[in-house]
């Protein structure tokens, strides 16, 4: 398997995705705009779709009502199809369609490299990450 590196260009906040050679060489993948863009890449190429989980209290009820709701803007699955409110699996894709607080808590699974955000009421919070009580 191939090893992966991500190097920031100096100067600037832009990162090149590159894969290790012999001797400390680096050869040149992908530019990306973000490090959550070049963690995202790095997992592309290993084949793999990180899940990040956190709690269902970062979203608010009406959220959790309009993903309920089965949303044609959004890949997401019930996680407890059993419980009304018991979770989601969410693909993290164009967040900028999304409404807050869904649009900060895709921001934030993105900017960790992953693919899914699960949200699951059995989760803990993520510090920096606002909550909700409903």
């Amino acid at each position: 398997m191939s090893d992966y590196i991500i190097l920031r260009h100096k100067g600037g906040d832009t990162f090149q995705v590159c894969e290790r050679m012999v001797s400390e060489q680096y050869a040149p993948l992908k530019k990306c705009g973000s490090i959550g863009e070049a963690r995202r890449e790095i997992n592309r190429l290993k084949g793999l779709e990180p899940i990040i989980p956190m709690s269902t209290a970062h979203i608010d009820k009406e959220t959790a009502d309009w993903l309920n709701s089965d949303p044609k803007d959004l890949i997401v699955y019930q996680h407890h199809p059993d419980q009304y409110y018991g979770g989601w699996l969410i693909y993290i894709g164009d967040s900028d369609e999304v409404a807050q607080p869904l649009r900060g808590v895709l921001e934030f699974g993105f900017k960790k490299g992953g693919f899914w955000v699960l949200l699951d009421n059995h989760e803990d919070t993520i510090n920096g990450l606002e909550t909700y009580e409903w």
